[in-house]
């Protein structure tokens, strides 16, 4: 895992943390008539929402790059797959003929 990888992470984990916390303390405010509270409260839950919606989206488009690497790389493999057995196969009857001559 990178580096990259790793802060992702973190700041996802973070994000989330910070969300649901956050909305706990809007609500108590609310109950507890803490106007600037659950303001407070309200704005840092959708922050968190809005960080935690960017890091899942930038996740995404990364794996999504990924997995479109790893079915050329794939496909890739099987085309060198095929040439080599044709290779082969060519060089056998090759030999095969020079044996008959």
């Amino acid at each position: 895992m990178s580096d990259h990888q790793t802060v992702e992470i973190t700041l996802t984990s973070f994000a989330n943390k910070t969300t649901f916390l956050s909305g706990i303390a809007s609500a108590i405010g609310s109950l507890a008539s803490f106007n600037w509270l659950s303001y407070t409260g309200a704005i840092v839950a959708v922050a968190g929402l809005f960080i935690s919606f960017v890091f899942q989206w930038r996740r995404d488009r990364r794996e999504r790059k990924e997995s479109a690497l790893r079915e050329k790389e794939s496909k890739l493999r099987e085309k060198e797959s095929e040439l080599r057995i044709k290779a082969l196969l060519n060089e056998q009857m090759n030999q095969q003929e020079r044996k008959d001559e």
